[in-house]
């Protein structure tokens, strides 16, 4: 989360995103690196990307909180 983190705030989103990835990757079940990537470089991410992530997360069975409305209203803009 520190390389992350650091890459957010200088503003070097695409490093960011390998970054997550990444850590993703080497720690699928931290709850934490999800959700620090998935709000804090959300926009980096297309809404088919933000998708197959959240679908990977529940295959982890890591539980998120979704606004379901904001989930069909990004997938109607990106279409």
């Amino acid at each position: 989360l520190i390389y992350m983190r650091a890459y957010v705030m200088s503003g070097r989103m695409s490093n960011a995103k390998t970054v997550f990835l990444r850590a993703v990757n080497a720690v699928p079940w931290s709850k934490s690196v999800w959700l620090y990537g998935l709000s804090h470089i959300r926009h980096v991410f297309t809404a088919n990307e933000r998708s197959a992530l959240i679908d990977v997360m529940r295959e982890k069975e890591i539980t998120i909180r979704t606004d379901m409305y904001e989930i069909l209203l990004e997938s109607a803009v990106d279409a």
